[in-house]
């Protein structure tokens, strides 16, 4: 989220995104690494959690290749965005699995926080 035009936030993949066809293989190649990042999280991650991130990256790759509007798509989808939530998420679920009493925030908390 670098970047602030008053009417949102932006992030570089916004950015990536205007070049056509090259920036969308940009951003789905970004993305993906970032998944691979995420599965370094001791113990990997759940089927269940690495699913819906590559189904957000899936959706962003989809509707991203659409001349224009799927720039704009992209650029509120916000994909990476949404899949740091999902890890977020569970990395909350964890701790509060080993340590309870930890409260894990729902959506609308979590979305207060970001």
């Amino acid at each position: 989220m670098g970047f602030n035009l008053g009417c949102g936030r932006f992030g570089w993949t916004a950015l990536i995104g205007i070049l056509p066809v090259v920036g969308d293989i940009i951003n789905a190649w970004l993305s993906w690494k970032f998944i691979m990042l995420c599965e370094k999280v001791n113990g990997g991650l759940p089927a269940d959690v690495k699913s819906k991130m590559v189904a957000n990256v899936l959706v962003d790759i989809g509707l991203g290749l659409i001349p224009l509007l799927g720039t704009i798509f992209s650029a509120v989808y916000k994909c990476n965005s949404r899949n740091c939530l999902i890890l977020e998420k569970h990395l909350l679920r964890r701790v509060a699995h080993l340590q309870p009493g930890v409260k894990v925030p729902n959506q609308a908390e979590t979305q207060k926080l970001h």
